[in-house]
């Protein structure tokens, strides 16, 4: 009878180990970069911030690179820039960016507006 009450209380205490193994490593989601991205509404049109943890790191609410001060145009080219420049922060490198950059994300790269008297 000892051993059977012995058996029972090992194989439910090995159940709930299991349980609570699963279920607390189970919960655990992917760890998120350090350093991550914010898209926000300018004017009519779109930028991006870039924060380490809570800290802001760079706001950029025109497209780089270009003369003018000219919102992307839509918040998915806001974003795919700011993934960009992530990418060359966490690899160390410089984070400014050239028209080329934009034009192989396919990036909208606005003209510049010219004044007609």
């Amino acid at each position: 009878m000892k051993s059977t009450l012995k058996n029972i209380l090992i194989f439910v205490g090995l159940g709930v180990l299991l349980l609570g193994g699963t279920l607390y490593f189970g919960n655990q989601s992917e760890p998120k970069l350090p350093i991550h991205s914010e898209i926000f509404v300018v004017g009519k049109g779109f930028g991006y911030r870039i924060l380490h943890q809570k800290k802001l790191l760079i706001q950029q609410g025109s497209v780089p690179a270009i003369q003018g001060s000219h919102p992307f145009t839509s918040p998915e080219d806001a974003e795919k820039t700011a993934d960009l420049v992530i990418d060359k922060l966490l690899k160390g490198e410089d984070p400014r960016l050239s028209i080329a950059d934009l034009e192989r994300l396919k990036v909208h790269i606005p003209e510049a507006k010219q004044d007609i008297e």
